[in-house]
């Protein structure tokens, strides 16, 4: 059976709990977004073997020389564009 008296501590406690929201979205909670997906690959030996003898983050020299590749395919199709437009190939 409920409590009717309103000035006893228990529901003086119920009626302050009933008032504030808990739960629910809140700035700064939760898990942080990742920038990063994880990924798995399985290379020859001579690549293996140079990722072996990196000394720092292999990682990181995996993710710039994919960089640096792209970039430099960007370099050679706007090249090969440009002669295509240039010599009407």
């Amino acid at each position: 059976m409920a409590c009717t008296d309103f000035d006893c501590q228990y529901c003086i406690v119920m009626q302050d709990t009933e008032k504030k929201p808990r739960g629910g979205k809140r700035e700064g909670s939760g898990r942080k977004q990742k920038t990063s997906k994880p990924f798995s690959f399985k290379f020859d030996t001579e690549t293996t073997e140079i990722l072996e003898s990196y000394k720092g983050n292999q990682t990181s020299l995996v993710e710039r020389s994919i960089k640096h590749y792209n970039k430099w395919l960007k370099v050679r199709i706007e090249e090969v564009d440009k002669a295509v437009e240039e010599y009407g190939l």
